[in-house]
C-alpha cells in the first residue's frame, strides 16, 4: 500500500478485492563471535561475537557469516579455521581500515565498517538509504523525500567515476555468431476454465519444431542451419546451443596471429592521426599498435595501445599466468593491481585457473604418429552408416555435429571405411527408371500449367506457409467446404520439392536466388509426392529463419552504417539509441553524486499533460456539407508538435542537437516506412534512456537446488526475499529486493526533456492562440504533444497561413521539429467526442489499451456518444499470446481471450460536473466538499 496509494496517475486505494498469500518455510543464517565490547552495547544484547583468542576476530567474525554454526556459535570449534577458507595473504592481525579493501578484493565480500568514536560532532545516519548528516534538522528534513522515494541503500558515483560518456568502443565490431532460431506450435485446445472472469484459456501451445541458423560474420563456412521436429526438440536445441557455445568459445579464444602488412598498411600506421578504435587523436607520447582481428588475422587498423588492451577478455590474462607458472594467489594479485574493482571475483579466478592448468580438451585420442585415431570406432562407424542410409542427402558436417566428432574423421569413415562416394545433391536423369522419369515430366508439366495462369504460385510457394499448401489441395481435390475440413486434407497436397531443395547450402545468399528466373525454372521441375516433414524443413521452418536471419542481418548492416555500432550487442532498440549517441555528440554526462540533489531531480520529473476538459462538440463552418449559416461558425483542429522531444533536444544547451538532426536527415533519406518509424524512435529513445528508474530494477534468481549457501532455503531466508515462483520440482524463480541502488543515470536531463516539453505546449495556447481568439478559443483535448481545440472564427486555414512560421503545412514534414501542423492534414473534422484521457473519437478513433484492429473493426463513433450520453461502459474481447508458467521440458504459451473494458464514460484525472459536459482539475474550489 506504501507503493501504491497517491503514486503515478493520481490513482487512491477504494478497496481489497482480494489477497494472494505465498508461504514460505524460513530458515535464517546465523552467525556470531565474542570478544571485549563496550558495555553500552553489551547490554543492548545485540551482538554476539566468536570466543576468539589470537587477535583475529575480524576473520572470525567473517568465517561465521559465512559458515553458519548450528550449535555453540560463540565457539572457535564450531567453524572452520579461517586460513583455511579465507585469504589473509599480506594482511596482518589485527586488521586496520586500510586492509579492508585489500581483503574485500581477495575474497571477494563486501564489509561495511561502523566505528563510536570519543570525538564530539555526531553523525545522524539515515536508515533507508545509509548516508549521514551532521544535525538532526537535515536529516528529518531529508527523511521526509527518502521515505516517499527510496526502499533501499543509495550508492552514488565517486569523483573517479561521476563522468558518463560513451566507451564501447569494441562494439564498432560485429559480433562473430549470432544465432536465428523459429519455433512451430500445435494449438491444442484447453479447458474453458476462467482465471477470472475476463480471461479464458483458450489454446495450449505446443512446440513439435524449431529450426536456427548460426550466421557466422568473417567465415561463411561457419554458418550452418539446423532443423528438428518431434516433442523434445526444445531440449534438442539447448543441447546444441550448448555445443555451439563450447565450439564458439574455442574458436574466440584461439589467437590468430596477424598476417603480414603491406607497405602501404606500414606506411599508414605510422602516418595516421586518429585511432581507429577510439577515433580519438593521438598524443605526441601515446604508444600506438598496430590492431588485428584476432579470428582472422587481418590487420584492423592504427589504435591506441591501451584501446587494443581493452578488447583483451581477462581469462585470456589467466590463461597466459598459467603457461608461465605463476601461482593462482599471484594471478589475482595482478589481476587486481591491472583491473582495480572491475577485476574477476576470487572465485572466478580460481575456476577458470583450473579450468585452463587441466586443460579443457583431452589430447589422448587425437591422432599421431604410431597411433591411430580413437574417433574410428566399430561404435562411430555404425552410427555414421545408419545415418546416412537414412538420409542421403545429409552433409558430412551434419554428420559429424550429430555425433560430436571431427569432420577429418567423419569424412575418412564414409570414404575409407565405408567406401561411399559422394554424388550430385541434383538428380541425374540418367539414374532415374522410366516411372521416375515420366512422373517428373507429368508433374513438370502441371506446373508449368499452374504458373502460366498464376505468376507468382512458385514466388508464394518459396515466401509462403503452409496455408498456400491448403489452398492447392483445395483447388486440385475441390473437397474442401470449410477450415476444419481444409486442416484435415493435408494429406491430398500431391506435390514436393525434391530432396536437392533441401537448402543444403547454408549461404543467405542462396535465398534471394529462388526467386531469379532460371532457379525458378528449374525449380518448376521438382515437384512430386510432398511428405509433411519435407514440407516443414523446406517451407514453414528454413524459408522463415533464412528471412528472419536476412532480415535482421539487414538492419545490422544499416545500423553499421549509419552509427557505427553492430545491433546485435544490444537486448533492445533504447540500449542501442543511446550508446549511438554517446558515440555521435561525444558528451560527458556529469552524475550526480549528492543524494538530496538526486532526490530534488526525482520531486521534479512529472510527465505531460493529458486530459480531457470538455467531453463533446460539433463543428459548423462553410467547409462542412452540414453547414448553418445562422449559427456562429466554428472549427475543430487537431494540432500536434513535430518531433517534441527531438525539439526539446535541440535547445540550449544543444549538445542533442547533431544526433537529433542526423537522424531527420536519415528520415528524410528513408526508403521505407519501418526506415522512417525506426529513425523516430532512435530519437525519442534517447529520452526514455534518459528518465530510466534504477528504483524498478530487480534481482531474480533461477535456482535449482534448496539447500546450500546459494540455495532457495537460504534466499527465502534473506530480508530482503520478496516473493517467488516455482516452475517445477527442481526450477525456482526468487525475487530478492535490492538492498543497493546505484545512481548512475542523468535523469536531470530527462526532467529538463519534459518541462521544456510543456513550455513548447505552455507557449503555443497562451502567446498565441489566447491572444489571438480570446474567449472564442476552447481546449477540448490534451495529450503529451497535441492540442484539440473548439475555435469560434470566419476561417481558422486564413489565419493559419497569415501566421505561417508557426505551422508546418508540408504535409508531415520530417525536418521542422517544434512546430504545430494539423494532425488531420487539411481534413474538417465534425464531430469530437472525449470521455477521459486516451480515449476520445474524431475522424480516427482512439482508445488506449485496446489493440488498433479491435478499435477500427469494432469500435464506432456512434458506440462513443452512446457511451457519454447513456453512461454506460462497453467491453470488447481481444485475443493474445501470453505464458502462464514456464515449465523445464517444455514452454507453455497459450492463445487467451480476454474481455477488456474498451469505452467507460467514468474519467479517473478530472471531477465531471452533473449533467454537463465540462470538467474540473481535481483540487478546483467549484467542486462541492
Amino acid at each position: 500500500l506504501e507503493e501504491f496509494q497517491e503514486r503515478d496517475s493520481g490513482w487512491a486505494l477504494s478497496r481489497i478485492m482480494n489477497l494472494t498469500i505465498n508461504i514460505n518455510k524460513c530458515n535464517p543464517l546465523r552467525a556470531g563471535c565474542r570478544f571485549e565490547v563496550p558495555r553500552e552495547i553489551m547490554t543492548k544484547r545485540a551482538v554476539i561475537n566468536v570466543r576468539s583468542m589470537d587477535n583475529a576476530c575480524s576473520a572470525w567474525s567473517v568465517v561465521a557469516a559465512l559458515y553458519p554454526a548450528e550449535r555453540n556459535a560463540d565457539r572457535e570449534s564450531s567453524y572452520p579455521h579461517y586460513t583455511t577458507v579465507l585469504n589473509f595473504q599480506n594482511i596482518e592481525f589485527p586488521i586496520t581500515l586500510k586492509d579492508v579493501t585489500k581483503f574485500e578484493r581477495l575474497n571477494d565480500v563486501s564489509i561495511n565498517v561502523y566505528v563510536i568514536e570519543g570525538q564530539n560532532g555526531q553523525k545522524y545516519i539515515c536508515d533507508r538509504c545509509l548516508h549521514y548528516f551532521h544535525s538532526n534538522e537535515k536529516l528529518q528534513l531529508h527523511i521526509v523525500d527518502c521515505q516517499r522515494i527510496n526502499d533501499c541503500a543509495i550508492r552514488l558515483p565517486s569523483n573517479d567515476d561521476k563522468w558518463l560518456n560513451f566507451n564501447n568502443y569494441n562494439r564498432r565490431k560485429r559480433v562473430p555468431f549470432v544465432v536465428y532460431a523459429d519455433l512451430e506450435c500445435i494449438l491444442k485446445k484447453t479447458d474453458s476454465d476462467q482465471d477470472e472472469s475476463t480471461l479464458t484459456y483458450q489454446y495450449h501451445h505446443q512446440v513439435f519444431s524449431i529450426g536456427y541458423y548460426v550466421r557466422c560474420s568473417y567465415d561463411n563456412s561457419l554458418s550452418k542451419y539446423r532443423f528438428r521436429r518431434d516433442p523434445d526438440c526444445v531440449l534438442w536445441f539447448v543441447e546444441k546451443l550448448r555445443s555451439l557455445a563450447h565450439c564458439v568459445k574455442k574458436i574466440v579464444v584461439a589467437n590468430v596471429p596477424m598476417e603480414t602488412l603491406s607497405s602501404e598498411q606500414r606506411e599508414t600506421l605510422h602516418s595516421a592521426t586518429h585511432c581507429h578504435a577510439c577515433e580519438k587523436p593521438f598524443a605526441l607520447d601515446d604508444n600506438r599498435v598496430s590492431d588485428h582481428c584476432h579470428l582472422t588475422g587481418r590487420y584492423r587498423g592504427p589504435a591506441h595501445s591501451n584501446c587494443n588492451i581493452r578488447g583483451v577478455i581477462k581469462k585470456v590474462c589467466i590463461n597466459f599466468c598459467v603457461k608461465n607458472g605463476i601461482k593462482c594467489s599471484k594471478t589475482l594479485e595482478m589481476l587486481t593491481v591491472a583491473y582495480g574493482e572491475s577485476t574477476l571475483s576470487k572465485k572466478n579466478v580460481y575456476k577458470w585457473y583450473k579450468l585452463f592448468q587441466e586443460g579443457r580438451e583431452n589430447v589422448n585420442d587425437e591422432p599421431r604418429s604410431g597411433r591411430p585415431s580413437t574417433s574410428k570406432t566399430d561404435e562411430n562407424v555404425q552410427e555414421v552408416k545408419e545415418i546416412v542410409l537414412k538420409n542421403r542427402r545429409i552433409t558430412i558436417r551434419e554428420i559429424a555435429d550429430d555425433l560430436n566428432i571431427s569432420f577429418g574423421s567423419c569424412q575418412s569413415i564414409l570414404t575409407d571405411v565405408l567406401g561411399m562416394t559422394r554424388v550430385s545433391a541434383k538428380f541425374v536423369p540418367k539414374l532415374l527408371n522410366f516411372d521416375q522419369k515420366q512422373r517428373r515430366m507429368n508433374i513438370a508439366q502441371d506446373m508449368l500449367n499452374d504458373v502460366n495462369d498464376d505468376p507468382d504460385l512458385l514466388k508464394r510457394v518459396i515466401t509462403g506457409d503452409e496455408t498456400w499448401k491448403i489452398e492447392i489441395a483445395h483447388e486440385r481435390t475441390k473437397i474442401i467446404k470449410d477450415t476444419a475440413e481444409r486442416s484435415d486434407s493435408r494429406n491430398n497436397v500431391k506435390l514436393q520439392f525434391i530432396d536437392s531443395y533441401k537448402f543444403l547450402s547454408t549461404s543467405l545468399d542462396k535465398l534471394a536466388s529462388f526467386l531469379n528466373k532460371n532457379e525458378l525454372r528449374i525449380l518448376q521441375c521438382e515437384f512430386q509426392n510432398l511428405s509433411e516433414d519435407d514440407f516443414e524443413l523446406l517451407i514453414r521452418k528454413k524459408t522463415d529463419v533464412l528471412l528472419l536471419a536476412d532480415i535482421f542481418e539487414n538492419f545490422r548492416d544499416k545500423c553499421i552504417e549509419s552509427y557505427g555500432l553492430d545491433s546485435a550487442y544490444y537486448y533492445t532498440l533504447l540500449g542501442f539509441a543511446w550508446d549511438a549517441m554517446l558515440k555521435h555528440t561525444r558528451v560527458n554526462f556529469e552524475l550526480l553524486t549528492d543524494v538530496d540533489m538526486v532526490m530534488f531531480i526525482e520531486r521534479g520529473i512529472h510527465g505531460g499533460l493529458s486530459q480531457c476538459s470538455s467531453r463533446y462538440a460539433r463543428a459548423n463552418n462553410k467547409y462542412m456539407q452540414s453547414y448553418d449559416p445562422s449559427e456562429p461558425s466554428t472549427y475543430l483542429m487537431f494540432f500536434d508538435v513535430n518531433n517534441l522531444y527531438g525539439w526539446a533536444m535541440c535547445q540550449p544547451l544543444p549538445y542533442l542537437r547533431d544526433y537529433i538532426e542526423l537522424n531527420i536527415k536519415f528520415r528524410t533519406l528513408a526508403k521505407n516506412d519501418f526506415e522512417k518509424n525506426l529513425f523516430k524512435l532512435m530519437n525519442n529513445a534517447v529520452f526514455v534512456k534518459t528518465m530510466e528508474n534504477v528504483h524498478n530494477h530487480i534481482d531474480v534468481k533461477l535456482l535449482t537446488q534448496c539447500d546450500g549457501r546459494y540455495g532457495a532455503e537460504a534466499m527465502i531466508a534473506k530480508p530482503n526475499f520478496h516473493s517467488r515462483s516455482v516452475f517445477s520440482e527442481n526450477l525456482i524463480a526468487i525475487e530478492i529486493r535490492k538492498l543497493e541502488v546505484k545512481f548512475n543515470k542523468p535523469i536531470y536531463v530527462g526532467m529538463c526533456i519534459l518541462d521544456i516539453s510543456k513550455v513548447c505546449l505552455y507557449e503555443f495556447h497562451h502567446e498565441y492562440m489566447l491572444p489571438l481568439y480570446r474567449k472564442k478559443c476552447e481546449i477540448m483535448y490534451t495529450d503529451t504533444d497535441s492540442l484539440i481545440y473548439r475555435i469560434e472564427c470566419d476561417d481558422v486555414y486564413d489565419q493559419m497561413k497569415r501566421d505561417i512560421t508557426r505551422f508546418d503545412t508540408s504535409d508531415y514534414s520530417t525536418d521542422n521539429p517544434g512546430l504545430m501542423k494539423d494532425e488531420n492534414n487539411g481534413a474538417i473534422l465534425t464531430e469530437f467526442v472525449g470521455l477521459r484521457a486516451k480515449m476520445y473519437a474524431l475522424d480516427t478513433k482512439k482508445a488506449k489499451g485496446i489493440k488498433s484492429n479491435i478499435v477500427a473493426r469494432t469500435i464506432t463513433f456512434d458506440n462513443y456518444t452512446r457511451c457519454l450520453n447513456d453512461e454506460i461502459e462497453m467491453t470488447r474481447q481481444q485475443s493474445c499470446i501470453r505464458s502462464k508458467l514456464h515449465q523445464v521440458k517444455k514452454i507453455t504459451l497459450y492463445t487467451i481471450s480476454e474481455t477488456k473494458i474498451a469505452l467507460s464514460p467514468y474519467d479517473d484525472k478530472r471531477y465531471i460536473i452533473q449533467n454537463s459536459i465540462k470538467t474540473l482539475p481535481w483540487g478546483h474550489y467549484r467542486i462541492p466538499l
